[in-house]
């Protein structure tokens, strides 16, 4: 344990300053009828987007224009796993909700899973490009006015900080609200066997508690990284190295925001996720407010809990939503 430490100590440390990956291209776009899920009065769209070190993907992706003024600004959801479904219960609840506030929705499905480079050589690092890309593309050319912020669900939590600590999307966000992660911040805690120490996590609002950082579906990051995740033969200090320099959490990353950031995270202490995003809060230097959850339904339904307070994870999460927007 000693030696694995001292090596995510050195790794960690070799790189002192920002830096900042590049984004690819969006291109190939055409309107379409929008596909079953997405709002029947959004504007549907397809795309192609094109990252160094990877295949390009397509994507779908539905929007619409508030009726309403002021113009606040723009949500885009990024969905949890793979990024090949809508976000679900949470944006089509929060659909309306933001229409008649003044706020543009903007929702997308990827064909394929969007971490997986699609080459032979693995990295979510490189392939969260294609997120960052096609976010910088929503602010650039479907935003109308007002703020740009992002939701995101666990692994869609972990694209908008890849976005953030890697791909120069400080500059772009507004603010972020991260439901159930970020859970790519240290891919080598998640899937080195033996496994990792839990974590202690610290809430800005609500009492401490513990959950692990080992993944519960190792499968897809073992076709994901090119290596076994948490192969109970046991880790090498080469693949240790290799899944560190993936993550969120390692050599080079941006630690300090301007980016107002809301994390919740459920304290059931079932899931990885809570375990995996205390690694990127603990460690980052700017100001961030982070709700502990109770009475989630599952690991990670943070909007059917509650918050300290005992207002539902639904009216919490809106409620902040729109203060950002009023901020």
């Amino acid at each position: 344990m000693k030696m694995l430490c001292a090596l995510a100590s050195l790794l960690l440390s070799s790189v002192s300053v920002f830096a900042s990956l590049p984004l690819g291209t969006v291109h190939d776009i055409s309107s379409v009828s929008c596909p079953s899920g997405f709002s029947s009065t959004a504007t549907c769209s397809t795309a192609i987007v094109s990252c160094p070190g990877t295949t390009d993907l397509s994507l779908t992706y539905g929007f619409q224009n508030p009726t309403v003024t002021p113009v606040l600004g723009t949500v885009a959801f990024f969905a949890a796993g793979p990024g090949t479904s809508l976000a679900g219960q949470m944006i089509s609840n929060y659909y309306s909700t933001f229409i008649a506030a003044g706020i543009q929705p903007i929702e997308f499905v990827w064909s394929s899973i969007w971490w997986d480079t699609g080459v032979s050589t693995k990295s979510i690092l490189i392939a969260a490009c294609r997120q960052a890309t096609i976010g910088q593309y929503f602010h650039d050319s479907v935003h109308v006015s007002g703020k740009f912020s992002v939701l995101g669900s666990s692994a869609g939590a972990g694209a908008i900080v890849y976005w953030l600590a890697w791909y120069g999307g400080a500059s772009t966000i507004d603010f972020a609200e991260l439901s159930s992660g970020p859970v790519f911040s240290d891919i080598m805690q998640g899937c080195r066997f033996p496994k990792w120490t839990n974590q202690e996590i610290f809430p800005t609002n609500g009492a401490s508690y513990e959950d692990h950082v080992y993944y519960d579906n190792p499968t897809a990051l073992t076709s994901t990284t090119g290596q076994t995740c948490l192969d109970s033969n046991g880790t090498s200090i080469p693949e240790d190295a290799t899944w560190l320099a993936m993550s969120i959490v390692t050599a080079g990353w941006q630690t300090s925001y301007s980016t107002p950031i809301s994390g919740w995270l459920c304290n059931n202490g079932t899931n990885n996720s809570a375990g995996q995003a205390n690694i990127f809060y603990s460690q980052i230097i700017s100001a961030y407010s982070l709700t502990a959850i109770t009475n989630c339904n599952g690991a990670e339904g943070t909007i059917y809990g509650t918050t300290p307070q005992g207002v539902s994870g639904f009216n919490a999460i809106l409620a902040d939503i729109l203060a950002n927007f009023a901020a």
